[in-house]
């Protein structure tokens, strides 16, 4: 059982409903830091081995990385500190390199209350 506001039941519903309907369900999905629900949600594959991003290296970020160049269609969810997961923020300094790779090789589609959301 999970409690949520309205106002964050409704993005997360906006959100979920955006992906289904603005992408292909062969389109793998990464969320980060710790969202990995997000692919059940939305009835994606995950685009990486790994769901869950807490205490990353440099070694995991790299084998991310290799995961979405391998899958060049995916979708990137980027998670905000918010009052969903509060402790999204202190992933940034374990996550950096990926972030950088995300920000740079893919463009910004939509943002949220709670998500940036990437795409090619």
């Amino acid at each position: 059982y999970i409690n949520f506001l309205a106002s964050q039941k409704n993005d997360l519903e906006f959100t979920i409903d955006f992906i289904k309907k603005k992408t292909s369900e062969k389109n793998k999905l990464l969320c980060i830091p710790y969202c990995s629900f997000m692919n059940y949600l939305t009835e994606r594959r995950n685009a990486s081995y790994f769901g869950f991003f807490y205490k990353f290296n440099k070694a995991d970020q790299g084998r991310v990385i290799a995961d979405l160049k391998n899958n060049s269609n995916s979708i990137i969810l980027i998670q905000k500190p918010s009052l969903i997961e509060k402790e999204a923020n202190y992933e940034d300094d374990n996550i950096n390199l990926l972030k950088q790779f995300i920000l740079t090789n893919y463009k910004l589609i939509k943002k949220t209350e709670n998500f940036y959301l990437f795409g090619k």
